[in-house]
Order: C-alpha cells, then sequence, then structure tokens
C-alpha cells in the first residue's frame, strides 16, 4: 500500500516506467516546490542509513517550506532512482515507502504533498531527469509548473559530482534537462554520515567512497570522447592524477602494521579490501599513462584504446563502490532514532512558526526601522550644514580682520 486511502498499489513486479503519483492537492495559479530525491542502491532490500539522511534532509526541507511563506503553495516530491536491479521494489519506491513510514512514526502530516515515484536511467549520455519532468507536466498545472523552483536532495558528494559533470560535460549529464529549462535549483547536501565515524575502518572506507566519486566525473568525460561531442578536459586529467595518488596513498596505509597494531587503528584483517585497492589502483594507472597525450600532446587515440581506458575506469568505480562502501540497511535503533530526529525538529520549527511575526507586522517593523534611520540621516546632514556656516563665518570673519590690517 502506497497512499493512505489505497488508491496506489505498489505491484510486485515493480513496474514503475511511467511514475506512480499520489494523489494530487488542489493547485491555486501560483508558485510550486518541486523537490527531487535521489535515491541510492538497497542494501538487502532495505533502504540503507545513508539513503536515510536523504529522507531526513526532505523533510526538514518540507518543513522549511512549510514556515517559509505565510499561505501554502503546491508542493511535489519526486523519489528518482535508477530501476531495482534486483527485488520487487526499486530504491526509489523503497525509499518513498520508508519516508512514509518515518513520518508516521514522527506524526508528521504531509498529505499536502503530491509525492511520484520514477525510475530513470542516471547513466551518462542518458534522457535523465525528462521523464520526471513529463510526469510534473501530467500531474501540475502548466502554468504553476512554469513558475516553480526545484530542489534536488542528495548526499553532498553525489550533488558535488553532478554539478561538477554538469559544468564540464553538460551532454553527459543528468540534469542537462532541468539546465535547459532555465528552472531555479537549490542543492540541499543531506550529511554523510562515514567520513567522521569514530571506527576507523568505517571513516577510511567513507573517504574511499567519496574519492570514487571523483572518478565518476572522469568516466562522464570519457564518455563524452567517445561520442565524439567533445575533447577530453585537462582538468579531469589532473583529478584522475590526483584521485590515483590519493588511493595509492591510502592502499600504503592500509598496508602498514602500525594501522593495525596501534591503538585506534583497524581492528580486523583489511587484505581483502587492500587487494581491492591495489587492482583499482593498477587500473587508473593504465587509463592515466593511456590518456596523458590525449590532453598534453594532443594526440588521437583509437576508439579501441578510449573504449579500453572506460572499461578500466568503470570497473575500477564499480569494484570500489561494490567491495568498500561502509553503508548498510538500516537498523531498527536507526529507524527510531531518524524518526525521533525528524519529529523533535518539525516540533522546534512548529514552535518558531507561532512566534513568528506575519508579513504585516514585518512591513510595519520595515517601515519604522526606515523612518528612523532616515531621522538620523536628516539630523546629521543638519549638523554637517550648521557646521559648515559656522566655519565659512569664522573664515569670513578673519579675512575681514586681514583685510582691515592690510588698508591700516
Amino acid at each position: 500500500q502506497v497512499s493512505p486511502s489505497g488508491t496506489t498499489t505498489l505491484s510486485q513486479a515493480g513496474v514503475f516506467a511511467g511514475g506512480v503519483a499520489d494523489e494530487p492537492g488542489e493547485y491555486g495559479k501560483t508558485t510550486a516546490n518541486v523537490t527531487m530525491v535521489f535515491g541510492k542502491k538497497l542494501s538487502n532490500g532495505q533502504v540503507t542509513l545513508e539513503y536515510a539522511r536523504r529522507l531526513v534532509a526532505l523533510a526538514k526541507q518540507l518543513e522549511d517550506h512549510k514556515h517559509a511563506e505565510d499561505e501554502p503553495i503546491p508542493s511535489v516530491v519526486a523519489f528518482v532512482s535508477p530501476p531495482g536491479s534486483s527485488g520487487p521494489v526499486s530504491p526509489a519506491a523503497a525509499g518513498y515507502l520508508a519516508f512514509r513510514s518515518i513520518c508516521n512514526e514522527a506524526g508528521i502530516d504531509v498529505s499536502a504533498h503530491t509525492f511520484i515515484v520514477d525510475e530513470i536511467p542516471m547513466v551518462t549520455g542518458s534522457r535523465g531527469l525528462h521523464s520526471v519532468l513529463g510526469n510534473l507536466k501530467r500531474s501540475i498545472d502548466p502554468e504553476v509548473l512554469a513558475r516553480a523552483r526545484y530542489t534536488l536532495i542528495s548526499s553532498d558528494y553525489d550533488l558535488f559530482r553532478m554539478q561538477e559533470e554538469l559544468r564540464l560535460t553538460p551532454r553527459q549529464s543528468p540534469l542537462r534537462p532541468l539546465q535547459s529549462a532555465r528552472v531555479p535549483i537549490d542543492y540541499v547536501f543531506a550529511f554523510y554520515p562515514f567520513c567522521v565515524s569514530k571506527d576507523p575502518a568505517t571513516a577510511f572506507f567513507g573517504r574511499i567512497t567519496v574519492l570514487c566519486s571523483e572518478l565518476s566525473v572522469v568516466l562522464s568525460d570519457l564518455d563524452n570522447v567517445i561520442g565524439g561531442v567533445g575533447f577530453f578536459n585537462a582538468e579531469n586529467l589532473v583529478r584522475l592524477r590526483q584521485v590515483s595518488a590519493k588511493l595509492r596513498e591510502m592502499t600504503r596505509l592500509i598496508q602498514s602494521p602500525k594501522a593495525i597494531a596501534a591503538e585506534g587503528g583497524f581492528k580486523k584483517d583489511m587484505r581483502e579490501q587492500c587487494e581491492v585497492l591495489e587492482t583499482s589502483c593498477h587500473a587508473m594507472r593504465e587509463v592515466q599513462q593511456r590518456l596523458s597525450p590525449l590532453v598534453e600532446s594532443s594526440q588521437e587515440l583509437s576508439s579501441r584504446e578510449l573504449e579500453r581506458c572506460r572499461l578500466l575506469l568503470s570497473g575500477a568505480i564499480q569494484n570500489i563502490q561494490t567491495k568498500l562502501d561502509p553503508d548498510s540497511g538500516l537498523a531498527l535503533n536507526d529507524i527510531a532514532a531518524i524518526a525521533e530526529e525528524v519529529g523533535t525538529y518539525e516540533a522546534s520549527e512548529r514552535e518558531k512558526g507561532k512566534t513568528k511575526p506575519g508579513k504585516a507586522a514585518e512591513a510595519a517593523e520595515l517601515s519604522e526601522q526606515t523612518e528612523a534611520l532616515e531621522r538620523v540621516a536628516d539630523v546629521r546632514s543638519t549638523r554637517k550644514r550648521r557646521t559648515a556656516t559656522r566655519v565659512t563665518r569664522a573664515r569670513s570673519s578673519v579675512k575681514s580682520r586681514s583685510s582691515a590690517r592690510d588698508e591700516n
């Protein structure tokens, strides 16, 4: 069951090609808030801890929108993810169900929002968010959608990757449709919890996951070259070298005996993870050697060499994401803690809304402040004029005295 009214259900086959829309509410002829949450691969069919942080950011964003305006405006939330590789539920659908469950636990009413679950291929060179925009046009008044503000929610490193792809290789970016539509875009960066974990191994692999997202930007640029629609950016060659150097340094660190024996070091055998890092570093070194002439000496590479580079780089990315990602499925205590965090934030925002003055009171206060500033400015200008008059009179008296002396 997806919606409380029972109008929309999830089929076991998980078919969401056209998108599943919850009951659309009444929309006025005002602007709308369109929020897109990017999903992440599930762990054993469950929403992961990182994905849950994106859902927490969504709940807080909706509360901010609710208290930002005196009059409510249409709000649409789209859960976006690639199609589910295994299981009947896609990451987008699982994220929607988890979000509704969190809101129910926290006692938050989200019935005023319209929800859309959409599966899109987020790979490079795809049509990206075209299908999402198409579903929005079928759910919202086109005049309202034309003046809508879009908010994208994902982990911080994931949004940085999307921004870099949009800047360097817009043809390969999934955000290209939003850029072509010239709509205002806000980014909400969900907190990535693993880089600051107290567990050394979790923090270590969290940093590796963030570095791996940088390689996806290079892969997007490489697809651009293979498709014959652009040149390889020298900035991405520098990016590849820097990431490769950092991963080699982390490989040496994980092999150090002190990293295991020292207090606060790794508490388990890391040989399997070390092998994954070594294999990935070797692949990146070969890609770096093959791509260097393409930038430094403008040497052309054959399609076979470019495909070889793409195969090596994509294999390294997939190897790291599959075997070194510290993310895991949510436990029962995690769900309770997240619901409590969302409920506490909603209560604090509600209290702020009670004490927040209305637009009329704010306008009156602003008018009073403006009048006070104008009075201060008038007093200062009067003082300046009086001072100047006194100085002028003093100078004229001095001149008259000097002229009288000259005559005498």
